[in-house]
């Protein structure tokens, strides 16, 4: 995890480079923090998170080699499923898949 003020464009650069070629159980963070206050209120910390690890673009193609037509097919509706609704969780090969939705008691199956 990099934590500056802010980020120049060949630093987030440099951070997608190092997810995009490091292995599957090692994910690089960029956080930009900013001080805020509201009105009346002491300042708080507020973190913008500006680079973080695509988790299932790390699935290494071997191990997707290794799978079947059926696993290779879950893989895949899993990776479109989590695109869409912009979760930073890793697909899995298999039929089912939960997630919150944001919403109290309510969760993607």
């Amino acid at each position: 995890m990099w934590i500056a003020e802010n980020f120049s464009e060949e630093h987030k650069q440099a951070l997608n480079w190092l997810n995009e070629n490091t292995g599957q159980d090692i994910g690089f963070f960029g956080l930009e923090v900013k001080a805020v206050k509201i009105e009346n209120s002491p300042y708080a910390v507020n973190f913008d998170v500006v680079v973080m690890p695509n988790q299932w673009r790390k699935i290494s193609k071997s191990a997707v080699s290794r799978l079947g037509p059926r696993q290779e097919a879950y893989l895949d509706i899993w990776r479109r499923v989590l695109d869409k609704y912009g979760r930073n969780l890793r697909p899995r090969p298999e039929h089912k898949l939960v997630f919150g939705s944001g919403v109290f008691d309510v969760a993607y199956e």
